[in-house]
């Protein structure tokens, strides 16, 4: 960190899931951010693996806290999981500070309007500083996170953001998750042939990052193969699933053929033996659509939890 780089200034309240904690990020001016957490079983020892879990857009930590299982779960993760709050950039600041949003986005980079998340805020700042804050209260928990085994899981909006993460945060990201998402998309719906890569490793010289796409064929909006304009106010086109994955595969060094074998909800595809023992996974679901899938954590789970730095 250089001199000139505004240092995060944090503070915390609050308590474990469902209770909110907040932080003050520090970009280009001071303002309050939310999350909540799930504490690990008490049983665990050792270094914790560390999961950040990213709502999709218009949707709250509170949905992606359910969607993921964890409203139900039966016993204790032996993991931290950390569910982060996107920005309303509709909403006064002054009244998102005091308490959470119930809508946020992401500014993952990839959409192209404020509602759809390239506002203002700097939410990888956040999540450094959020990084910065969770490795200092597990401490005075008696726990210590496993700075080489930090993960990403995503859904929509909140998939994007994991795949920018997963491109300049690589040093810190082992492994990401993402379902209903890919890496850029065409700003100008008018111009379909103008494509646009944002959250590309190769612009931030990235290290590799074992990644898990998963991908509901009945999405209307965000495609498997080719791109579409879904209609509203905000028409954006988003590039095809497989972008992703083949930019993935390419940039981790992968083999070129994958394997392929069926699973209870269609066909899992692995493209293996990347630098790094890194390797890139697409799960196609031919009964799901622009949701989180029932039991993805139970995928999500093993995947993340085999990959290290």
């Amino acid at each position: 960190m250089t001199a000139t780089t505004p240092t995060p200034t944090l503070t915390i309240a609050g308590g474990p899931a469902p209770d909110y904690s907040s932080i003050e990020v520090t970009d280009t001016a001071t303002h309050t951010r939310w999350y909540t957490y799930v504490e690990p079983d008490p049983a665990t020892t050792g270094s914790l693996p560390l999961i950040l879990a990213f709502h999709g857009g218009g949707g709250n930590m509170q949905i992606m806290y359910n969607a993921l299982g964890f409203d139900t779960l039966a016993n204790p993760r032996p993991y931290l999981t950390v569910f982060p709050q996107g920005w309303n950039p509709t909403l006064d600041i002054a009244d998102q500070e005091t308490t959470p949003p119930t809508e946020g986005v992401w500014n993952s980079g990839q959409s192209f309007t404020a509602v759809q998340g390239s506002g203002p805020r700097d939410d990888i700042a956040f999540i450094d500083a959020l990084l910065l804050e969770v490795t200092r209260r597990t401490a005075t928990s008696g726990w210590r996170i496993d700075q080489s085994r930090t993960y990403a899981v995503g859904f929509s909006n909140g998939g994007m953001m994991t795949y920018r993460l997963a491109a300049e945060r690589s040093a810190d990201i082992a492994a990401v998750a993402v379902m209903q998402a890919s890496i850029g998309g065409h700003p100008d719906p008018g111009d379909p042939a103008r494509r646009f890569h944002m959250n590309h490793p190769a612009d931030h010289n990235a290290e590799p990052v074992s990644v898990l796409q998963m991908h509901g064929l009945l999405d209307p909006g965000i495609q498997l193969a080719e791109g579409l304009i879904p209609t509203g106010a905000n028409p954006r086109v988003d590039l095809p699933v497989i972008d992703a994955v083949d930019t993935w595969v390419d940039h981790n060094n992968c083999d070129h053929h994958a394997a392929i074998e069926s699973h209870p909800k269609g066909a899992l595809r692995t493209w293996a033996n990347g630098d790094s023992n890194s390797e890139v996974k697409l799960l196609t679901m031919p009964e799901v659509a622009h949701e989180v899938p029932d039991g993805a954590m139970n995928l999500i789970e093993p995947f993340l939890l085999s990959k290290s730095k």
